[in-house]
């Protein structure tokens, strides 16, 4: 089943992730900047906002380094928690698989 995702923040894991998702028949979506226009090339698609992300996708990648970058993409005056969509966003934790896509990751406390 091809799911619609969103990623905010296409940097290095997020433009990997969003790269593997499309190559496995995904919709991959991400908000409009100059950075993310390769996006378009690789056949995903660009949205105005954050806000707009949240209203498209249903499942969302945050992969953005700053926590200021996190905090005005969910708090923003278009951020996420503005999107009006009836069911949840699924959120990923270190467990989640998307058919057979792993996102683990190794917390700070688990690096020893």
């Amino acid at each position: 089943m091809v799911k619609k995702i969103g990623v905010l923040g296409l940097g290095r894991m997020g433009g990997t992730a969003a790269r593997l998702l499309l190559e496995s028949g995904h919709k991959v979506f991400a908000v409009d900047r100059p950075s993310t226009r390769w996006l378009l090339e690789a056949g995903g698609e660009l949205v105005v906002s954050p806000q707009a992300l949240g209203e498209t996708a249903s499942i969302l990648l945050v992969l953005l380094a700053r926590e200021e970058d996190v905090e005005q993409a969910i708090f923003g005056s278009q951020g996420l928690a503005k999107a009006k969509k009836k069911e949840p966003i699924c959120t990923l934790d270190e467990d989640t698989k998307i058919d057979g896509l792993s996102f683990n990751y190794s917390s700070p406390q688990s690096r020893g």
